[in-house]
C-alpha cells in the first residue's frame, strides 16, 4: 500500500487523478471528514453553507474503502465515486466528486492506494 497525501484541491483534476487510478485497477482507502461528506447541520449553519477554516470538524475523522469512479457516459468526466460505508444501508454509497474532494481536503485527509493494480485487466 502506498500513502498519498497530495495537495488536494476541490477541482475536477484531483478527482480525475483518483478516478484514473481506480480505472487502472488500483484500490484505495480514503480518510475524510464525515461531517462534510454527510452534509451535517453544522455545515448548513455556516454563512452561505461554506465551511470556515477554523471550525473543529475540519479534520479527517472517518475512513472508507474507495470502490470505483463513476464517469459521464458522453464526456468521460468524473461524476462521483462509490465507497464502502458502514453508515449506508447496503454498505455502498455514491458520493458526488466535488463532495468527496471537499471531505478529503481537510487536515489529515489521506488517500491510500494499493501499490499494484488489484485485478489484471
Amino acid at each position: 500500500i502506498e500513502t498519498y497525501e497530495p495537495n488536494l484541491s476541490e477541482t475536477g483534476d484531483s478527482a480525475e487523478t483518483i478516478a484514473s487510478q481506480l480505472d487502472q485497477g488500483y484500490r484505495g482507502l480514503v480518510v475524510y471528514n464525515s461531517g462534510i461528506l454527510n452534509r451535517t447541520s453544522v455545515e448548513a449553519e455556516t454563512p452561505a453553507g461554506k465551511l470556515a477554516d477554523n471550525l473543529p470538524f475540519r479534520s479527517a475523522n472517518e475512513a472508507s474503502t474507495l470502490e470505483c469512479a463513476v464517469r459521464d457516459g458522453n464526456t468521460g468526466k468524473v461524476k462521483g465515486f462509490y465507497i464502502c460505508d458502514s453508515t449506508a444501508n447496503d454498505a455502498k454509497r455514491y458520493v458526488e466528486a466535488d463532495r468527496m474532494m471537499k471531505a478529503l481536503n481537510v487536515k489529515n485527509g489521506t488517500l491510500l492506494l494499493t501499490s499494484k493494480p488489484y485485478l489484471d485487466k
